[in-house]
């Protein structure tokens, strides 16, 4: 039996119903901390809800009892607290798991036991505590959502371009839609054991790209301007834009400009069986021009 997390979140609940057309919903658990709107809309589809959350080791024992393979749908929650993804690991072990799924993130890890905070240590410390577990696993290390294009890029970009401190950096962009599709063929098989998939675009794109793109769909010329992180932090401060939201965009824009998502891969089209959506097709979907 499958289990999946976070299904009454995006990535979640897009892997089951991509799942299901594999599998019987008999087949399928998820995990959710309590019930709710989209829990009753799961089990509709015949689907078993277990309640239990990452903070409660003995919660997550019960919910995993009967379960062979564990879909981790990583929490932001551990940037600050690592211990709820380890209760995830250690309730595994104890349930007699037999494969864990952990959804991570592209860029290098390096575990630095001095230092275990934030979103990047997160997951090395995660990907670690999995492979010293003993349990059969596969890592996804996903790039950054598609879907966010629009949000980053934000509301005035066709109108007047783009400005952020990211310089010539790039991304492996893919849609949240084909990493589910991927992530339920990794589930549906026992063919990915002990392998760790980027699960990105297969090719890089920069902002420079970004805007040649949208230029042309338009018709307007619209550029990208790679400002320095000084100019970005006084722009948005007199625009009004609250300090943590400030600080979460510049490491955001650091981390493209110095390649962390800059992963192009053949993983996630081999698995898909096909091409990922590429960013011209989304961009074009999105703007609807």
């Amino acid at each position: 039996m499958i289990l999946i997390t976070g299904a009454t979140g995006h990535l979640g609940y897009l892997t089951l119903t991509a799942l299901l057309k594999q599998k019987s919903a008999s087949e399928i658990a998820v995990l959710a901390r309590k019930e709710s709107d989209k829990t009753k809309e799961i089990a509709a589809l015949g689907v078993e809800v277990r309640i239990g959350e990452y903070a409660n080791k003995e919660s997550l024992v019960k919910a995993f009892n009967g379960i062979e393979t564990l879909f981790f749908v990583s929490t932001h929650e551990a940037a600050q607290d690592i211990t709820v993804h380890q209760n995830v690991i250690d309730a595994a072990v104890q349930a007699n798991i037999q494969r864990i799924v952990y959804t991570s993130t592209q860029g290098e890890k390096s575990v630095d036991k001095n230092h275990s905070e934030g979103a990047a240590d997160m997951h090395a410390f995660t990907e670690a505590a999995i492979k010293q577990s003993g349990l059969n696993y596969t890592i996804l290390r996903n790039a950054p959502y598609m879907e966010s294009l629009p949000m980053i890029l934000g509301e005035k970009v066709l109108t007047e371009g783009y400005a952020m401190p990211m310089g010539n950096g790039k991304l492996s962009f893919a849609t949240r839609q084909d990493m589910a599709i991927g992530s339920a063929n990794v589930l549906s098989t026992n063919e990915h054991d002990h392998k760790t998939y980027e699960f990105g675009g297969t090719a890089s794109v920069g902002f420079n790209e970004v805007m040649e793109i949208l230029s042309e769909l338009t018709g307007k010329k619209l550029e990208y301007h790679p400002i320095d992180p000084e100019t970005y932090e006084q722009q948005s401060k007199e625009a009004g834009i609250p300090e943590m939201y400030i600080q979460a965009n510049l490491g955001f824009a650091n981390q493209v400009k110095n390649g962390y998502f800059d992963h192009p891969t053949q993983d996630l089209a081999n698995i898909l069986g096909r091409e990922p959506m590429s960013v011209e097709a989304f961009l074009k979907n999105t703007y609807q021009v």
